[in-house]
């Protein structure tokens, strides 16, 4: 087996990436990218961090959206896993 290097800001492995979208009361809509989860009978339980930015918007709005990307996706996902409400975007 060869190395692969690569480069990355994040490093998801071995886990499904998800994409939780939700309503955001500045931009709209807004998501980012979940890795923590397993199922529960009929449920997927999600791991969110309870100061972030997502859950409280979540709270807000009620609702939110999981989408489970396919690897076309990947640029959205390093974004979105990379970039948050406290910093300045480019």
């Amino acid at each position: 087996m060869s190395k692969t290097r690569i480069t990355t800001d994040k490093l998801y492995y071995g886990f499904p990436i998800f994409l939780l979208g939700y309503k955001d009361a500045l931009c709209g809509y807004n998501f980012t990218t979940i890795s923590s989860s397993y199922s529960l009978g009929d449920m997927l339980v999600v791991g969110i961090y309870k100061f972030g930015k997502a859950l409280g918007q979540i709270k807000n709005a009620g609702c939110f959206t999981i989408n489970v990307p396919d690897c076309n996706l990947m640029k959205e996902i390093e974004i979105g896993g990379s970039f948050s409400a406290r910093i300045n975007l480019p």
